[in-house]
């Protein structure tokens, strides 16, 4: 009788572990999605006399698309460039959404 109920709570731990388990989606590498952000980027069509680095935080939403929260960036050319390159797209494996990325993104003086 005593067997009978431990197998019985087994089954039931068991069983109510799994009606409760997430689905575990694979973590695709921050490296790989900043490869892919920074593959929207053209050449800007503005100038500047020093080369920049801009840190970029910015998110996926439920659909895939880019959010950005924040540009660190005092310029309005250079926000503008990276806001209208950057927001509202998608790439090919977006990142799980609602998670936060920062990404450097370097801008070359022409």
């Amino acid at each position: 009788m005593k067997n009978l109920k431990v197998l019985l709570f087994a089954v039931a731990l068991v069983a109510t572990t799994s009606l409760f388990a997430t689905p575990v989606v694979p973590d695709i590498p921050a490296k790989l999605i900043g490869v892919q952000v920074t593959d929207l980027f053209s050449e800007p069509d503005f100038k500047l006399d020093q080369e920049t680095v801009v840190d970029i935080t910015f998110t996926f939403s439920s659909e895939g698309d880019i959010i950005i929260l924040n540009i660190d960036s005092n310029d309005r050319e250079i926000r503008n460039y990276i806001a209208k390159t950057m927001n509202h797209k998608m790439i090919q494996t977006p990142g799980e959404a609602n998670r936060v990325f920062t990404l450097p993104l370097r801008i070359n003086k022409q």
